[in-house]
């Protein structure tokens, strides 16, 4: 087995590739449509030019960073069926696409958010989300431009889901959408009533559905139903003035964002919404003795949780596994001490780039001190063997603005003051572009 992690910008794209012969290749999202066709998409047609399949696409969940890049997969695919239409015709015409063909899709995991929260409350998101993205970007407060940066990517990716849906309809491509769970919600079950495909077999992988449960994505359409409550009737009156003065669509007129409380109003709860990280696909795959644990956006308790459902953590509650893709690019709020002290892995990947300062370096600090020295009195947690952090950027990559390179810069200067006396037992990786691969033997 190993597991190709590419440089997704902020987001997230990883390729498990089975030890089958011929392997089974399954791809957890794709990153921004930049990163995919530039770094992830030649790698996609080498499993064609292989005669090999994409077995699997599991989207973890709808923000942008994560889907854009599979919609563009997919529209890929969309251009080749479309050439070899035309080339059917008689005389036959058109050139062939640029970009080479992707391979062969078998099937595609992903929760939607009208799959998730029903299409009564999914259709009204849409317009709401886009509102309250400008008027939050409008604000002088750099937490509230952060926020809409956030919600901006959920409304962004919203989007993206739907037509990821529509193409892979029986009228579009005709790829099965979440047909282990008879077309339904991914997610795990409980011990009283199991979840229809919460654990696939695929060639000689085991693919365990860690999360989303029930209850995350209760939650989740409780958080919807109560802000879009709050908010509903004062976003469209906002969205309605934007749109009877052209002049407030490309900046917005100071009356909306003058007022801290409307500011303030606007923001809250959005926290809780834009964790449609609490409805994350995460995924714990095993080929023999050999574990990833692919987390998605995912929530610490939630990760937990679903390892016990699977009967995957040790008489301490805890484990070990291969590879630790780390929860939602390292930020601070997804990852806790428990989950810290309680799984530890081989290889650590971070995903991001400096974009809203993740991978955070508390969240680093704190995996590379269990190993070390361990937390809270510990004692070294794990086993004693050498372990390495993977990181998907640099400061040298390109693009980065210049806030980005210098929190890339530092996060660097970190992880080389936690290894100084370690540098046998922790190793470090910063990615500038293109990919690296986890060999699991």
């Amino acid at each position: 087995m190993k597991l190709t992690v590419f440089h997704a910008g902020d987001g997230d794209c990883l390729l498990l590739s089975s030890g089958d012969d011929p392997p089974r290749h399954v791809l957890v999202d794709g990153g921004r449509k930049g990163t995919y066709e530039k770094h992830t998409r030649p790698a996609i047609a080498q499993i064609r030019e292989a005669d090999q399949s994409l077995d699997v696409i599991c989207v973890s969940h709808i923000d942008d960073d994560h889907i854009s890049g599979i919609l563009r997969l997919v529209e890929d695919e969309v251009d080749w069926r479309r050439f070899e239409f035309l080339q059917s015709l008689s005389p036959p015409h058109g050139n062939p696409p640029a970009a080479k063909r992707p391979a062969t899709i078998g099937e595609v995991w992903h929760n939607g958010l009208f799959r998730l929260l029903g299409d009564d409350l999914g259709e009204v998101t849409e317009g709401l989300l886009e509102t309250v993205a400008t008027v939050l970007a409008g604000s002088s407060d750099q937490t509230l431009r952060d926020r809409a940066s956030e919600i901006d990517d959920l409304a962004t990716g919203e989007l993206s889901s739907m037509e990821l849906s529509r193409r892979l309809s029986t009228e579009h491509l005709d790829i099965p959408l979440n047909p282990r769970s008879g077309g339904g919600v991914m997610k795990r079950g409980t011990a009283a009533q199991p979840a229809t495909g919460e654990r696939v077999s695929l060639g000689a992988l085991e693919i365990f559905v860690v999360g989303p449960s029930d209850d995350d994505i209760e939650k989740l359409r409780t958080c919807w139903e109560q802000w879009i409550g709050t908010n509903r009737d004062k976003l469209e009156g906002l969205h309605r003035r934007m749109l009877e003065d052209e002049e407030n669509l490309g900046t917005l007129h100071p009356s909306f964002v003058a007022s801290p409380l409307m500011e303030a109003a606007l923001g809250e709860g959005l926290g809780d919404v834009t964790a449609a990280n609490l409805a994350s696909l995460i995924l714990l795959v095993e080929e023999g003795a050999r574990r990833v644990l692919l987390t998605g956006d995912g929530v610490s308790s939630e990760i937990l949780e679903g390892l016990a459902r699977h009967g995957k953590l040790d008489g301490s509650g805890r484990i070990h596994v291969d590879v630790l893709k780390i929860q939602h690019h390292g930020a601070l709020a997804n990852v806790t001490e428990d989950f810290v002290k309680r799984v530890t892995a081989d290889h650590y990947v971070f995903c991001g780039n400096g974009a809203h300062d993740n991978p955070e370096a508390e969240v680093v600090e704190a995996f590379a001190r269990a190993r070390l020295t361990g937390i809270g009195g510990s004692g070294a947690l794990g086993p004693s063997q050498p372990f390495h952090f993977w990181f998907t950027s640099s400061a040298a990559t390109p693009g980065l603005t210049l806030t980005r390179q210098q929190y890339m810069s530092s996060l660097a200067q970190t992880v080389a003051s936690l290894r100084q006396g370690h540098e046998a037992q922790m190793d470090a990786t910063f990615l500038q572009e293109g990919q690296f691969v986890i060999a699991l033997e």
